[in-house]
């Protein structure tokens, strides 16, 4: 208070600061903390549902190949009476198996969903030597699809313009999965080497482009998503077991002889090996 000239007493004005108490801070931490908890979970969550959907698509087709092979003592794509039962179209050429050239390749693809030669093997574009093969591992859905025992209705033809070995076009040749733009291929090869040489037939997951130098491959897994379909499938090693990383791919998404979980590349594509697709 303070006296003026007519004995008045007078008031100054109270200076206050407005700020946060502790109080609203610590709402505000907790409310921080809540939602990146939240995203976190729902981020696990999504990638829990997408796991279980991969898992789910493997065994169905593990299913529909089992029933294909009781049903017609064939191995669908290298079926070598597809066209006779109705399982592929007419018109496919007389002759297969490695290293017949384009010819073969360019007349099958023409021509949807051939049948295959009956060695065994999953012939491919993917040739030992470089050479062109016939393209089974497209007839491969298309002999499931028209013998009624997968949801995908396969074309049988349709592969990528920007390669000459093959390599499907996803979602129309071969399944899409749920993992963004990443497909489902079949190939022969020998575990851990890729694609390429004669040996086992296997599943592969988010293999890209052949036309892309190695190891450039954009469609893949992140090491994350690999590694949990290998942990609940096999033994969680990328470099052992019935499930291993593309060893091109090897160095970009695991270190140490474990996955890569913290990684955002995708760039970690699957061998997947299953009794479904043995030689018999």
């Amino acid at each position: 208070m303070q006296a003026t000239d007519s004995g008045k007493m007078i008031s100054r004005p109270t200076m206050t600061t407005s700020g946060f108490t502790l109080l609203e801070l610590a709402v505000v931490i907790v409310l921080v903390a809540l939602i990146a908890g939240a995203i976190l979970v729902g981020t696990d969550l999504i990638l829990a549902a997408r796991m279980r959907g991969i898992v789910s698509q493997l065994r169905q087709f593990d299913v529909a190949v089992f029933a294909f092979r009781d049903k017609y003592r064939g191995l669908p794509g290298d079926f070598a009476a597809a066209q006779d039962l109705g399982l592929a179209t007419s018109g496919c050429p007389d002759v297969y198996g490695p290293g017949t050239g384009s010819t073969c390749m360019q007349a099958a693809i023409q021509e949807a969903g051939c049948s295959g030669n009956g060695n065994g093997i999953l012939d491919n574009g993917f040739g030992a030597s470089g050479a062109l093969n016939c393209p089974e591992n497209l007839s491969f859905w298309y002999h499931l699809s028209r013998a009624g025992l997968i949801g995908f209705s396969a074309d049988g033809k349709s592969v990528s313009t920007q390669s000459a070995t093959g390599t499907p076009v996803f979602g129309k040749s071969a399944p899409a999965t749920v993992f963004r733009d990443v497909g489902m291929m079949v190939v022969s090869g020998s575990l851990g080497l890729g694609p390429g040489s004669s040996g086992h037939n296997m599943y592969t997951l988010g293999l890209a482009d052949r036309s892309e130098a190695y190891p450039n491959y954009t469609k893949s897994l992140r090491g994350a998503e690999a590694g949990s379909i290998d942990e609940k499938l096999d033994d969680g090693t990328p470099s052992a077991g019935r499930i291993q990383v593309l060893i091109p791919m090897l160095s970009l998404c695991a270190a140490g002889g474990r996955y890569d979980v913290l990684s955002q590349t995708t760039k970690c594509g699957l061998l997947i090996n299953t009794d479904a697709l043995g030689r018999q």
